[in-house]
């Protein structure tokens, strides 16, 4: 019978005399997950195994030892904090410690599903009640993390596994609380953070503004990452277009944020909860997972009519299939080196020599996107939106632990369009008096004048109006109300009673006139002749 060795352990080894090795099902950033069955009891568990001699591998591609005991004590804080967690939505754990070879390992329930990431990549775009689904049950295994003073820091699509169960499907399980840190309310500084000093741990296309700048995070930052993940689903591609870690940090890091456009397939009020959740500024973002699945609670069937229906597919792939690119996966960010100009770059490695080529890049297209704005005379009336380069604008200050607000570096752009719903699919809106159609409307900022009067009319004739100092993206009035009301009856005027035709009045006959009296007789005399 084949056995262990000093490597990761191979398909039919028994790991550790209990654990035959099935299969690999997984690799992340430190460690490698089996498919392995539990010899004395003769289930199916998925196996977590970690070398000894690990390293970490930094942004910039150098390795470093200098983390390995950071590494081995974050394997085992995994095992403590889950093992801590009993929410149906969370993966359980049933067993952990370190081989005589010195590897660190942990046995978890095996989870018989596909990961999110592969779901969204074989179906694209979810339909958005099973988003809504999805994101309640998320929520809640890190609602109980969060409060047990627990951030996971590292939510992305991966790490959400989807799988049936009772012949209801989109079950969830929450995975690797790998990166997962404690924080004690009033006191930040109660766990330190098991990466270095100067540096960060995460996935950058998933982390938060306030994490990639090594600030104080809390439960909003988990909010921002899951924000990320629901775009994924409504959309079916991800926020950030690009596979380069300096590309996905500076958009992170500036001011204007990620948003759910408006479109017919998605609800209007699940689009503005996932907009609120992606808040790049934490004042407007969901302070806790509870004050999301509140709102979420509020979505009805009728929240989700009038949108288009998605065709269910069952996904072809198999756990084999989902290794996640580098981009989506776990990386130390040393922030001194990432921000530092690179004058060794020529004489370094290909890695320096790419960075510094891409950079230069990047800068050159700046400096000439910037010219060509400069020369092209524009009205004072328009509104210009911040080019999309302006992106990378963080790359070019210096990023710290005590880094500044860069996103106060960029401008955000000037509102362009009105989006303006109601809740009654029928209401007729009018701005400003004018007709402007059925909801949902989008108009020009540029054709209407302050202020801005929006008037909605429902179909039963009950109305609300809506008045606006100043242009802002979107407006949502609520014609709840209005629908139990009776529609306003014209007002009738009583008619006037049928009138007979006018009658002439009955003519008296004429009088007869009096009889003319008989003339009197005349005598005619025959005339003489003399």
């Amino acid at each position: 019978m084949p056995t262990q060795t000093a490597n990761f352990p191979a398909p039919g080894e028994v790991f550790e005399s209990r654990y035959r090795i099935e299969r690999l099902i997984g690799s992340g950033g430190f460690s490698r997950v089996y498919l392995a069955t539990q010899t004395d009891l003769g289930r199916r568990v998925a196996l977590k195994v970690m070398l000894a001699d690990q390293k970490v591998h930094s942004l910039n591609g150098a390795d470093s030892d200098a983390d390995s005991h950071g590494l081995a004590e974050r394997f085992l804080q995994e095992a403590r904090v889950v093992s801590n967690l009993r929410g149906p939505h969370t993966v359980t754990v049933h067993d952990h410690g370190r081989t005589s070879h010195g590897h660190f390992f942990m046995v978890l329930e095996y989870v018989d599903g596909l990961t999110l990431s592969q779901v969204i990549r074989s179906q694209g775009a979810l339909d958005p009640r099973r988003v809504a689904n999805i994101l309640r049950q998320t929520l809640e295994s890190l609602h109980e993390a969060h409060l047990l003073g627990l951030l996971h820091r590292d939510v992305k699509p991966a790490n959400i596994m989807l799988f049936e169960h009772l012949g209801r499907g989109d079950n969830v399980k929450v995975l690797d609380f790998g990166i997962a840190k404690f924080v004690q309310r009033g006191d930040a500084n109660d766990h330190e953070d098991l990466t270095r000093s100067g540096s960060i741990l995460g996935t950058p296309r998933y982390m938060s503004p306030e994490q990639l700048r090594a600030e104080t995070v809390g439960p909003a930052s988990d909010i921002y990452s899951l924000g990320l993940v629901a775009y994924e689903m409504l959309m079916g591609k991800k926020a950030i277009d690009s596979n380069s870690s300096v590309v996905i940090i500076g958009q992170q890091l500036t001011a204007r944020p990620f948003a759910v456009p408006n479109l017919p397939t998605i609800p209007p009020r699940l689009r503005m909860i996932v907009n609120r959740m992606l808040a790049k500024d934490t004042s407007e973002r969901y302070p806790t997972a509870e004050a999301v699945m509140a709102d979420l609670e509020q979505l009805t069937s009728g929240s989700f009519s009038g949108t288009q229906q998605f065709a269910s597919r069952q996904p072809n792939l198999t756990p084999m299939d989902d290794f996640p690119d580098l981009s989506d996966s776990i990386e130390v960010l040393d922030l001194e080196e990432f921000a530092a100009e690179e004058p060794r770059a020529a004489e370094g490695s290909p890695h320096r020599m790419i960075r510094a080529a891409a950079l230069f890049l990047v800068l050159s297209l700046l400096v000439l996107v910037v010219a060509v704005l400069i020369k092209r005379p524009k009205p004072e009336a328009e509104a210009v939106e911040t080019p999309p380069v302006a992106a990378v604008l963080p790359v070019v200050e210096p990023i710290a632990v005590a880094a500044p607000d860069v996103g106060k570096l960029v401008e955000a752009p000037a509102i362009t369009h009105l989006t303006i719903t109601a809740n009654d699919p029928a209401a007729k809106i009018y701005v400003n008096g004018k007709p402007s159609g059925i909801s949902p409307i989008i108009i020009k900022a540029s054709e209407v004048s302050l202020p801005i009067r929006i008037r909605a009319v429902a179909k039963n004739g009950g109305e609300r109006l809506v008045v606006l100092d100043s242009v802002v993206e979107a407006v949502e009035i609520d014609m709840s109300e209005l629908a139990s009301q009776e529609a306003a009856k014209p007002e009738t005027i009583p008619a006037k009673p049928d009138r007979k035709p006018d009658r002439k009045p009955d003519r008296k006959p004429d009088p007869k006139p009096d009889p003319k009296p008989d003339p009197k007789p005349t005598l005619t005399l025959p005339a003489l002749d003399y």
